[in-house]
């Protein structure tokens, strides 16, 4: 199963204990997988949508773990810095 495919899933688990347990191992994954980076940043779009949704402090601060591992491990941030940036100064990224 791909990552898209693993967030997808985990979103609609309804147990919040499954689903914390889920989202963690997510961000397992976003720090030690070796992942295609279109993948990484569809995957992490989903789980910042997501966030805003949460009600649950604890799973809202395990999907902001794992979206942090993203970050961190796997650099997603200069690609949305540099998509703002483009977007900003009127720049065509393709």
């Amino acid at each position: 199963m791909n990552l898209v495919e693993k967030v997808k899933d985990t979103l609609t688990v309804e147990n919040k204990i499954e689903k914390e347990s889920k989202i963690e191992e997510i961000g397992d994954i976003l720090e030690y997988g070796s992942l295609d980076r279109d993948e990484v940043i569809e995957s992490v779009n989903m789980l910042i949508a997501q966030v805003g949704l949460e009600k649950d402090n604890t799973l809202r601060e395990s999907i902001l773990l794992a979206i942090h591992n993203a970050v961190v491990y796997k650099n997603i941030a200069a690609e949305y810095k540099a998509a703002e940036d483009a977007y900003i100064f009127g720049f065509n990224l393709d």
